[in-house]
């Protein structure tokens, strides 16, 4: 099975999509330029929220009666 020089041998991959690069590029600078303007306005959010400082418990948390044991969270149950 000899191959002839017309015959063409090896993958087509003539299917695969050619990128514009100038598109793309502009596309991440318009990308950039939107992701600025919303650090821009996120940062403008006004002034922190002020909170009571945390403070110390006066009661003693029991977790040595509940090693061992599965619990579960979230369910409502009516």
């Amino acid at each position: 099975m000899a191959h002839t020089n017309k015959e063409v041998v090896g993958v087509d991959n003539t299917f695969r999509r050619k990128f514009d690069r100038e598109e793309y590029l502009e596309r991440a600078r318009e990308r950039e330029r939107k992701e600025e303007e919303s650090r821009s306005k996120s940062k403008s959010k006004g002034p922190p929220v002020q909170r009571k400082p945390l403070k110390h418990r006066d009661y003693e948390v029991d977790l040595e009666s509940r090693l061992g044991k599965t619990q579960l969270a979230g369910i409502m149950i009516c």
